[in-house]
C-alpha cells in the first residue's frame, strides 16, 4: 500500500473565488460613486459602436485629460452611454469634445439633463 509522504490532509479542497461571469474586476470598481459631488454626461457613443466601458473611459480620460479616478459610474446603453464626473471638472469636460467626429458623425457630449423627468427644486 503507498503512503502520503506530505502532511497535508488530502481530504481538504481549496476554496476557489468565484467571480461573475463577464465582468472583470476594473469594470466592477467602475459601478462607484466619485469622490464628491458628480455630474452625469451623456456621450452619442454606445455598444453598437464596439466599445465597452474600459475602453470608453479610456477615451473619455485621454480626451479630457482626467485621471480615471475622476470618473464614476459608467452605463453602457446601445446607442449612448451616461458617465460621471467629478463636479469641479464638468466644465471642462463639456469643452473638451466639440469639434470631435467618430466614424463620420458628430460626437456629442452633454451633461444629462433627466431624460425628460423633472428635476425636484
Amino acid at each position: 500500500m503507498n503512503s502520503v509522504a506530505s502532511n497535508e490532509d488530502i481530504n481538504i479542497s481549496e476554496k476557489k473565488e468565484t467571480k461573475k461571469p463577464g465582468k472583470s474586476t476594473k469594470e466592477r470598481e467602475k459601478v462607484k460613486k466619485v469622490n464628491g459631488a458628480s455630474e452625469r454626461f451623456f456621450i452619442n457613443v454606445g455598444s453598437i459602436d464596439n466599445v465597452n466601458k474600459r475602453e470608453l473611459l479610456q477615451f473619455i480620460c485621454e480626451q479630457a485629460r482626467l485621471k480615471t479616478e475622476s470618473i464614476g459610474n459608467i452605463s453602457l446603453q446601445k446607442k449612448c452611454a451616461y458617465f460621471d464626473v467629478e463636479k469641479k471638472y464638468a466644465k471642462a469636460v463639456a469643452n473638451k469634445f466639440k469639434g470631435i467626429s467618430l466614424d463620420g458623425r458628430q460626437l456629442r457630449v452633454n451633461r444629462d439633463d433627466g431624460g425628460g423627468r423633472r428635476r425636484r427644486s
